[in-house]
């Protein structure tokens, strides 16, 4: 299968094999993160976005939601705070 490494929205190369995808989209990431850019790693076969330079992953602790403040979104699929 191939994926598609992008750098904020333009196409960088396409490469074929997950490891290897994987490989060339961590040094697209950092390439985009020199330039102030976010980087993404697509699937070819249905467009979807695997990975991206974007997501916030740094996380100290363990999150839990106050359930007070929040309510089940049943489309989401977790609790949210657009009660």
């Amino acid at each position: 299968m191939n994926y598609y490494i992008y750098i904020e929205n333009r196409m960088v190369a396409e490469v074929s094999g997950m490891d290897f995808a994987y490989e060339v989209y961590a040094k697209a990431t950092e390439l985009a993160e020199m330039i102030g850019e976010i980087a993404h790693l697509v699937s070819g076969e249905t467009g979807e976005i695997i990975a991206s330079s974007d997501d916030y992953d740094d996380y100290d602790t363990d999150y839990e939601p106050d359930y007070n403040e929040c309510g089940f979104d049943p489309f989401v699929g977790s609790y949210t705070w657009d009660c």
